[in-house]
C-alpha cells in the first residue's frame, strides 16, 4: 500500500495506471479502503488520513481487526511530512506485522528536527535504516531534474521606497515588514516588469508564496489594482485556508499539510475569509466555472480545480484562455506538486532546511529544451542558502 498526502494522491494512482492501466485502487472513501484491505487487492494508493479514520473509528473496527496482525507494507511518500504527530503513532501501533517504508527528498535530521508533543524525532527515528541515497545533485547530474537560477532582487528600506535592488543592510524580518503595503507594490511593479522574461513569454506558469495570508491579500488586491489601472494582464489566482495560521514555518522549516477545514466564521477568521470568497468569485468569472469556500467538500474542490489548471498547461489542446499565470500562496502546493509548465518561483518570506529544498523543487521538471533551469526569484536577503 503506498500512502500519500493532498495532491500527491492523484499524481502518483496517475503515474502508476500510466505504465499499466488499473494496476493500483485508488480510495474516495475510508469505507473503500476497509473494504479494499480485506479484499483481494494487492496494491492501494490512499491517504494517510483514511489510513487513520480506518485504524481509529468503532465503524471500521471489527473489518479492520482481521488485518492488525497480518503483513503489510506501507510505503510513506514524501515521509518528511505528516509522519511526525499522531497520525503515525495510530498507524504503527495498529499493525503489529507491518513493515514501513519512507520516501523523501528532505529528511528530518537532529539538526533540523523539532519537539511537539510527541518529542523531538527524525526520519531515522521513525523509519530506522536508510537503504538508499539519491541526492539532488545526483539527479541534476542524472538530468532527472534541473539546476536551479537563484537570484535576489534585493532587501529594501523600512519604508520600502528604494528601487534599484541593490542589497543593503536588512531590516527586521518582521509582519511589519512583510506585509509593508508600498513594498509589495514595487515588488508587483517589478514581476510585471520581468515576469514574461522569466517565464519566456508565459509559455510557464509561476508561483509567489508568502510569509502569512495577509501579506497575500494584499499582494492579490495590488496585482488586481494594478490590473485595472492597465499596468498589466496577468492571470492571478490563489488559494489559502482563512484564518489559519500559516504564517512561516515551524523552527525545523517543514513546510504542513493543506488544511481544508472551512468551518464557521470566527473574528480572526471572517476578513481573510471574506476575501478569499472574493478571489474565489474572481476566478469563477475568469475561467467560467462555480466554485466556492462554503464548506470543506467546496474548497477541496476548488483546491483540485486549481491544481488540475496548473497542470493542464501540459496538454498539447490546451486552450490560451485557460491558463493561469502567477499562483499566490503561503505554504499550499509548495510540496509535493509536479507541474512541468511550471517554472518560476518567487519567494517573499523566510525559507529554510528541506522547506527551502522542496519549495525551490517545485520549478525544476524536465520539459525540453526551452526550460533550462527552475527560476527562483527572492525579495529579501537572509543568510546564505
Amino acid at each position: 500500500m503506498q500512502v500519500k498526502c493532498g495532491i500527491a494522491y492523484y499524481q502518483t494512482s496517475r503515474e502508476f495506471n500510466y505504465f499499466s492501466p488499473d494496476c493500483v485502487e485508488t480510495t474516495d472513501s475510508t469505507k473503500q479502503l476497509v473494504n479494499q484491505m480485506a479484499g483481494d487487492n494487492r496494491l492501494i494508493v490512499t491517504t494517510i488520513q483514511k489510513l487513520n479514520r480506518a485504524v481509529k473509528s468503532q465503524r471500521h473496527q471489527i473489518a479492520m481487526e482481521k488485518l492488525k496482525d497480518q503483513r503489510i507494507v506501507f510505503i510513506f511518500d514524501e515521509c518528511h511530512r505528516s509522519q511526525f504527530g499522531e497520525t503515525h503513532k495510530n498507524i504503527v501501533k495498529f499493525f503489529t506485522q507491518a513493515q514501513m517504508f519512507g520516501f523523501t527528498g528532505t529528511p528530518i535530521f537532529a539538526d533540523n528536527a523539532a519537539s511537539n508533543e510527541h518529542g523531538k524525532r527524525t526520519t531515522k527515528d521513525l523509519f530506522e535504516e536508510c537503504l538508499h541515497k539519491y541526492v539532488i545533485t545526483n539527479a541534476i547530474a542524472d538530468e532527472n531534474v534541473l539546476k536551479f537560477s537563484v537570484e535576489y532582487w534585493g532587501t529594501v528600506k523600512d519604508s520600502g521606497k528604494r528601487k534599484d535592488g541593490t542589497l543593503i543592510t536588512e531590516p527586521k524580518l518582521d509582519r511589519e515588514f512583510f506585509e509593508n503595503p508600498d513594498r509589495i507594490s514595487l515588488i508587483v511593479d517589478w514581476i510585471i516588469a520581468n515576469h514574461n522574461r522569466k517565464t519566456h513569454g508565459r509559455k510557464f506558469s509561476a508561483m509567489l508564496c508568502t510569509s502569512s495570508v495577509d501579506t497575500l491579500i494584499t499582494y492579490y488586491d495590488t496585482f488586481k489594482n494594478k490590473q485595472k489601472q492597465g499596468l498589466h494582464d496577468l492571470r492571478v489566482i490563489t488559494i489559502f485556508t482563512p484564518g489559519y495560521n500559516e504564517e512561516d514555518q515551524d523552527a525545523n522549516g517543514l513546510i504542513g499539510e493543506p488544511d481544508f477545514n472551512i468551518s464557521a466564521d470566527t473574528s480572526n477568521r471572517s476578513h481573510s475569509r471574506d476575501k478569499l470568497n472574493q478571489f474565489i468569485a474572481d476566478y469563477n468569472q475568469m475561467y467560467q466555472t462555480q466554485h466556492s469556500a462554503k464548506d470543506s467538500q467546496a474548497f477541496y474542490a476548488y483546491y483540485k480545480d486549481i491544481a488540475k489548471r496548473m497542470k493542464d498547461r501540459d496538454r498539447e489542446n490546451f486552450q490560451d484562455q485557460e491558463r493561469a499565470d502567477i499562483l499566490l500562496v503561503v505554504n499550499m502546493f509548495l510540496t509535493g506538486f509536479d507541474v512541468k509548465k511550471l517554472n518560476t518561483l518567487y519567494v517573499d518570506k523566510n525559507l529554510k532546511y528541506h522547506g527551502l529544498i522542496q519549495a525551490y523543487s517545485r520549478t525544476n521538471r524536465i520539459l525540453g529544451e526551452l526550460k533550462s533551469q527552475g527560476n527562483v526569484e527572492r525579495f529579501l536577503k537572509t543568510n546564505p542558502d
